[in-house]
Parts: structure tokens; sequence; C-alpha cells
């Protein structure tokens, strides 16, 4: 290699990586896309002047849940004061965010606490509809159990094997 391809090697090299740092590889993406943002931050607002506040606590969760959040939506349930986590439904919206997370297991203790939870305070939370999407998920989650899928996403043929098992409907001629 000659003195002026020495140079010239070196005079690409240097624009490669101008092109390269202009070219915004080293800027961070945003956590939340800019639709969001705005409903996101007006839910912590509500959240952090009531923290005791299960409405404000569950619909901010659900909000980071929504943004595909979820291990924001569980920090939030997570850190509730702990009237807040035991509400039924925040036990229910807790057992979503950790199927989300990948864990089937707890998911279905969740839901099963919340069962439970219901069926002891006769809370006015506990409508028919909650009760019924939680038994349906209950049933999904107890074959994802049978199955031995632990991250439902991870393995999405079994999961959608539990999810038809747990589904399934007969009828009967009439």
């Amino acid at each position: 290699m000659t003195f002026d391809s020495k140079y010239a090697a070196l005079g690409l090299l240097a624009i490669v990586g101008l092109v390269w740092v202009a070219s915004g590889t080293q800027r961070a993406r945003p956590v939340l896309d800019a639709g969001q943002d705005g409903k996101i931050r007006a839910l912590e607002a509500d959240a952090s002047k009531q923290p005791a506040d299960g409405k404000a606590v569950r619909a901010l969760a659900q909000g980071y849940l929504d943004a595909r959040l979820p291990g924001m939506a569980f920090g939030v349930l997570d850190h509730a004061p702990p009237s807040v986590r035991v509400q039924p439904e925040s036990l229910h919206l807790l057992a979503g965010v950790l199927l989300e997370q990948g864990k089937v297991h707890a998911a279905l203790d969740a839901e099963t606490a919340f069962q439970k939870s219901c069926e002891a305070t006769q809370d006015p939370a506990c409508t028919p509809f909650l009760e019924a999407l939680a038994e349906r998920r209950v049933s999904i989650l107890k074959e994802l159990v049978r199955l031995g899928v632990e991250d439902a996403m991870a393995d999405p043929e079994k999961t959608r094997v539990a999810h038809q098992h747990a589904t399934r409907t007969v009828t009967l001629p009439q």
C-alpha cells in the first residue's frame, strides 16, 4: 500500500463514519408512541394525585398495558397501596398483565385469587361479565399449564391448541 492509498482509505473510512453517526443510529427510540404519550401523561397525573384511588391506578396500569408496556403496568400495580392491590378488579388486571409478561403460572394464581375474592366478598365490582371473563381466562391458563407453556407469546402453537381446548363447545341435537 502506497502513501496515497493509505490516505484515500483513511478518508473513505472517515466519510463512512460520519455518515453512520449522522444517520441517527445513536438516537434512542421513545418508549411511547406520540399518540399515546398525552393519554399516559394524563393517567399518570391522575394516579399520582390519588394513589389510593383504585380506579385511577388501574386506569394507568391498563393504559400501559394498551401501550404494550406490561412491565410498567406491573410496576404500577405492584407499587399500589395494599388496599388497591387486593381489590378484585386489580387482581383481574394483574392476571392480564402477568400473562402479557409471559408468566402463565402467576397469571393463573392472580385470576384464581380474583375468583376467590369475588366469592368471599360479593363485591359489586364482580360483575357477571367480569366473572365470565375470569372463568374463561382460568380455563385457558389451566390448559396452558397442562401443556407446559410458561410464556404464551413464545409458544404460539401450543397457545392456540390450549385456547381451542379450553373454549370448545359441544352442541347436542334437539
